[in-house]
């Protein structure tokens, strides 16, 4: 999962998680991440920034490959696992072209230490 935080002109986008702060991409994630910004491009100004930051050791570990598996397993064929994996690369598509289009500048805090509260 994903919080959004707006301070003034100013969004913090925090991914949160209990898959042990990895942050695996899987549909949950991906549209957590979608819904956080498209909130804040529809909040944004002149002068709007915003910065990504994750809790815990990784940024992003990559795609949920366990969530593919664990589909497959469900429905007892490796295809169903791929078609999920197909699935997640076209969600995270979304992703990117939301980033893209965003009217602010993005800055990815990576391996630094959350923001004060002020």
């Amino acid at each position: 999962m994903c919080t959004l935080e707006k301070r003034g002109n100013l969004f913090i986008l925090t991914l949160t998680g209990d898959n042990k702060d990895e942050h695996r991409l899987n549909p949950v994630l991906i549209s957590s991440i979608r819904s956080a910004l498209a909130e804040a491009k529809s909040q944004a100004v002149a002068g709007s920034v915003l910065i990504t930051l994750a809790q815990g050791r990784f940024f992003s570990n990559g795609f949920d490959l366990r969530h593919a598996q664990a589909v497959g397993a469900k429905s007892g064929s490796i295809q169903a696992a791929n078609d999920e994996l197909l699935r997640m690369v076209e969600l995270f598509k979304g992703v990117v072209s939301d980033f893209l289009t965003l009217p602010m500048p993005t800055v990815a805090a990576i391996g630094v230490t959350p923001l004060p509260l002020v």
